[in-house]
C-alpha cells in the first residue's frame, strides 16, 4: 500500500496536496438494482485536514462498513474532487465521497477511487494504468489533533 500524492478541492474551493495511502482494502461499494456490486470512488480525510479545506462541524453520527464487513464510526463530509500530482504534468480531477474516520490519521483512496484516479499499487510502489513508469512511494503525511 504505496503513499502518493494527491491534491484534494473542497467545494469552496479550498486546495490542499498531502500524501494518501492507496489502499486496496478500504472498500466502498453498493448493489445495483440488478445485484452486481460497485466499488465507488470514496477518500477518507481526517479531522484536521477537513478543517483546513473549510469542511467543517465534523459529526461522528454514522457507522459505516468500510472493509468488508468492519463498521467503523464515520463522518459523512459529502463530495470533494481529487487528482494525483505528478511532477510535470496535470492529472484530471475525480469526484469523489469524502468520509472522516473516527481516529484515523491517514488520507486513504478507497479501491473505486484508485480506479478513477488510475492507480495502480504493488507493495510500496505504483503506477498509473497504461503506463510503464514504476513510481516510488512519497513521504507518509498525518493529520492529527493538536
Amino acid at each position: 500500500m504505496p503513499w502518493i500524492r494527491v491534491r484534494i478541492r473542497s467545494p469552496s474551493g479550498r486546495e490542499v496536496e498531502t500524501s494518501a495511502v492507496a489502499n486496496s482494502g478500504f472498500m466502498w461499494r453498493i448493489r445495483q438494482p440488478g445485484g452486481d456490486e460497485i466499488s465507488l470512488p470514496v477518500i477518507n480525510i481526517p479531522a484536521p485536514l477537513a478543517r483546513r479545506l473549510g469542511i467543517a462541524p465534523i459529526r461522528y453520527d454514522s457507522s459505516s462498513d468500510v472493509a468488508g464487513h468492519l463498521r467503523v464510526p464515520t463522518a459523512d463530509l459529502g463530495r470533494v474532487e481529487v487528482r494525483l500530482v505528478v511532477p510535470g504534468r496535470e492529472t484530471p480531477w475525480i469526484r469523489a465521497w469524502a468520509i472522516c474516520i473516527r481516529g484515523e490519521s491517514r488520507v486513504l483512496l478507497s479501491e473505486g477511487l484508485m480506479e478513477h484516479l488510475r492507480v495502480l499499487p504493488f507493495g510500496r510502489r505504483w503506477l498509473i494504468f497504461g503506463e510503464a513508469e514504476l513510481r516510488e512511494e512519497a513521504e507518509p503525511q498525518f493529520w492529527t489533533e493538536g
